[in-house]
């Protein structure tokens, strides 16, 4: 059998074989040797061409390796500088290196030190302080819906009085608060902040309306405190203070009027369970009234004065009575259903003399119809036959005349309601 043998690792390989099977040496330059037959001795020739092949490709060898080498090199550079921007990304900064700065001080020389000159400083006022321009705040926007009234809408705004009503009309063009329509938006303006009203120690008894109520009892000045304004009172009102054992009772037959005057007087006293039909307000009235609390009270009636005559006897000289009215109640654009009765109240700073009436007129500002009545007493229920035939919100302005035997009359001050026709 004829074999080439490596001339490398000595290797037998068989003879068509053109590179050994064991190191790759090329075996082109071989003789095949026929086993057995003589000794197989290669030519120096073949010897230097199998070493050379060899060498060849040991070579492609160590240049495979340096390329892996530059490579690992390489990926482990871009690794490295991936985790260098990682960790600057993520707040870890990288150490900044410390420059070197090299100073250079001048030589020593013989010349004089410079002589140092201060300026002269010049003060200059500052500019005053600009005024903080304070945002007007937006008003409040309400859209109605399926069972809303203007007074639910205007409370939902925080106004606790219907004063506001007047202006809420005008300023959503509505001539009757029963005109809203759902899905309407009524712009409402928000309430305005008032200094609370003073409690106790605002007046004295005896204080007629238009003369200032001095303090009851001295009270200690508080550093920031906000003052307290002094109710105003109506013509023909003044002030009593409650003494200690007074009752409410005694008080209203002091000054000749009822309970129901009072009450209507003093809207922050509470008058629980009272008839007013009845003088006392019946045995289940109850009324508490506490020593140096202020009441608003009608102002009595002036008793004439004695003046002599030249007989000795002193007669009689009537003092002139202004019994002005001043209404009270109802409050201005105070709203009533169509099942509601209207009651017109007013008070006046003395009693009527023989031939003096008061008269009420009434006048439908949707139809121009006045309406008028007399009476001799301080309130007056509107007939029902006064009210408007048109279904819906109808406004009234009403007065009250006083009349005199003489002719003469003095008028009060007037004020609307709003009352509702039914369909």
């Amino acid at each position: 059998m004829a074999i080439k043998i490596c001339p490398i690792c000595n290797t037998h390989n068989d003879a068509g074989l053109a590179s050994c099977s064991n190191c790759g040496a090329g075996l082109q330059t071989v003789s095949p040797w026929q086993e057995g037959v003589g000794a197989y001795t290669p030519e120096q020739t073949e010897l230097a061409d199998l070493a050379e092949s060899r060498l060849r490709w040991r070579g492609g060898t160590c240049l495979t390796l340096l390329l892996l080498a530059f490579a690992c090199l390489l990926c482990t550079g871009i690794a490295l500088q991936l985790l260098i921007w990682t960790g600057v990304g993520r707040g870890m900064a990288p150490a900044a290196a410390t420059d070197l700065v090299v100073v250079s001080l001048p030589a020593a020389t013989d010349t004089a030190p410079p002589t140092l000159y201060l300026p002269t400083v010049t003060s200059t006022p500052l500019p005053p302080p600009t005024a903080t321009v304070t945002p007007t705040r937006a008003p409040c926007l309400q859209r109605v819906s399926s069972g809303d009234t203007l007074i639910a809408l205007v409370a939902r705004c925080g106004h606790k009085d219907l004063d506001v009503l007047a202006l809420v009309l005008e300023s959503n063009n509505l001539a009757a608060a029963g005109l809203i329509q759902i899905g309407q938006q009524l712009v409402i303006p928000w309430p305005t902040t008032t200094p609370a009203a003073a409690a106790e120690a605002d007046a004295v008894s005896g204080q007629v309306a238009g003369a200032e109520a001095p303090a009851a009892t001295a009270a200690p000045r508080i550093s920031g405190a906000r003052p307290r304004s002094t109710p105003t009172l109506q013509a023909g009102v003044m002030w009593h203070q409650v003494r200690a054992g007074e009752t409410i009772v005694g008080i209203a037959f002091r000054y000749g009027t009822d309970l129901k005057v009072l009450s209507e007087l003093n809207p922050e006293v509470t008058f629980s369970q009272c008839d007013f039909g009845q003088a006392s307000g019946g045995p289940s009235c109850v009324v508490t009234v506490y020593e140096h609390q202020n009441l608003r009270v009608p102002a009595p009636t002036a008793t004439p004065t004695l003046s002599p005559t030249p007989s000795g006897i002193a007669t009689a000289t009537a003092t002139p009575v202004i019994n002005a009215p001043a209404v009270f109640s109802p409050p201005d654009n105070r709203n009533y259903s169509a099942d509601e009765l209207v009651t017109l109240r007013w008070v006046a700073s003395g009693s009527l003399t023989t031939g003096e009436v008061w008269v009420v007129y009434v006048e439908s500002l949707s139809s121009g119809m006045v309406f008028s009545q007399a009476t001799t007493g301080l309130s007056l229920v509107v007939p029902a036959a006064w009210q408007e035939a048109q279904p819906g919100w109808h406004g009234y302005r009403w007065r009250v005349q006083l009349v005199r035997r003489n002719g003469e009359t003095v008028d009060s001050a007037s004020r609307q309601f709003l009352w509702e026709t039914a369909a």
